[in-house]
């Protein structure tokens, strides 16, 4: 340690008065001390004089004070009165309203929690089966048909017919109504009809073959019409023709023999749009509606049997002949509800051989 003070002491020396001593005294020095430890030990002592400085200066400025700051909210009214809202003020609000709050949520809790005693009125749907209909829901007669047998499951009764022939003529038309039967079904009475016939394949020969029997029925049916009735054909599968036009035309001798022409152009083939089929003979706006199909999907659900029957405003009846093979499998059919909901009658064709 004695030797190495002593080197510091030479080094400092010879740095605070290089001027002093003579030049074999400074070629000693340098012999003994490299430049570069020289440069070494100079910096570290720097550095070591920085550091103490450093940590002994106070933080922030000398004299200054220590500050704190809120957040003030300046509000003018209408009258251009500035108000000045800082923390406290949200704190006491908060502080005033919170027993009044919980107080008020108390009394919803128990308030909503409470059973209300209100009495529901009582809401009739369109589905629904009214009872009086529903018990002229009878097996009429057995009828034949090219040595078949045909079941008609409903009826329309006697008091029935009378009401629709004076609520036809109340709607102003000259000429007393026409009266049309299918397949021995119930008799349907209006001034104009339209027969909306399936023609997708299985309703072909290929399949029921019931467009040939829905032909010689159609023809016999036309017959007892006068020239003052007005009638219209639609045949469809997933898409729609017509007998003449897009409109209903009077049955005279002429636009009657256009229906066997007609029957010998259809082909069937494709899907089934009942839908869209019974909404364009709605379009034309007849007394009475005749759909004859074998009720192939897709069958129409409660919400197309609703809007038909919103569209029909108890204005049209709705008559519903099925084509099938053997007895008739499902007694709640929606053909059988569509009819049912709209004044029409259900008549079921057992086309077995």
């Amino acid at each position: 340690m004695g030797a190495v003070d002593n080197r510091l002491s030479d080094m400092l020396r010879l740095f605070s008065n290089p001027v002093r001593g003579s030049d074999n005294d400074l070629a000693v020095s340098r012999g003994r001390f490299p430049a570069w430890a020289i440069s070494l030990c100079i910096h570290l002592l720097l550095l070591l004089v920085l550091g103490v400085f450093v940590r002994s200066r106070p933080r922030g400025l000398p004299g200054a004070t220590e500050r704190s700051g809120s957040i003030v909210i300046a509000h003018a009214n209408a009258q251009r009165e500035v108000e000045y809202f800082d923390e406290s003020d949200s704190q006491q609000g908060a502080q005033g309203e919170s027993e009044p709050a919980d107080a008020a949520l108390q009394e919803w809790t128990g308030a909503a929690l409470s059973e209300p005693n209100v009495e529901l009125p009582r809401i009739d749907l369109p589905g629904a089966v009214d009872p009086a209909v529903a018990s002229q829901m009878t097996e009429s007669r057995r009828l034949t048909i090219s040595g078949r047998p045909v079941i008609s499951p409903s009826r329309i009764t006697a008091e029935q017919l009378a009401a629709e022939r004076t609520r036809l003529k109340a709607r102003g038309p000259t000429g007393p109504p026409g009266e049309v039967a299918l397949f021995g079904s119930a008799t349907a009475v209006g001034h104009s009809f339209v027969f909306v016939i399936d023609r997708s394949k299985s309703m072909g020969g290929d399949g029921l073959n019931a467009l040939a029997a829905a032909e010689r029925e159609l023809a016999t049916a036309l017959a007892q019409l006068k020239p003052h009735h007005k009638f219209q054909i639609i045949a469809y599968h997933h898409k729609r023709v017509y007998l003449v036009g897009r409109r209903l035309v009077r049955a005279t001798p002429e636009n009657r023999r256009l229906v066997g022409q007609f029957f010998g152009g259809l082909a069937s083939f494709g899907g089934t749009d009942h839908r869209a089929a019974l909404n364009a003979a709605l379009n034309l706006e007849p007394d009475v509606i005749f759909l004859l199909t074998d009720g192939g999907a897709p069958e129409l659900n409660a919400v197309d049997l609703r809007s038909l029957h919103k569209r029909t405003g108890n204005r049209v009846s709705v008559h519903c002949i099925q084509f099938g093979f053997g007895p008739l499998q499902d007694d709640n059919a929606f053909m059988r509800r569509l009819a049912v909901q709209n004044r029409g009658a259900f008549g079921y064709v057992n086309m077995s051989p």
